[in-house]
């Protein structure tokens, strides 16, 4: 997560540096750490409820009886 984060900054970074900068206005580097941390909690919270509540409702059937459902 944080690669995806670092990489995200760098080439949101380049690509609006190579769009809008030269003699009409200059592009800095400014770092949104609020929202960052915002969309952090958010994904860790998606992947919780994606991979955990279906984990735990498959652990209540025992495996002959989730086999024999098919």
């Amino acid at each position: 997560m944080l690669l995806g984060l670092g990489l995200g900054l760098v080439y949101g970074w380049a690509g609006a540096h190579a769009l809008l900068s030269g003699e009409v206005t200059h592009v800095g580097l400014v770092v949104p750490w609020e929202r960052l941390a915002l969309v952090a909690v958010i994904a860790v919270g998606a992947g919780w409820l994606a991979s955990v509540l279906p984990a735990r409702r498959a652990a209540r059937v025992s495996p002959a009886a989730a086999l024999a459902a098919e």
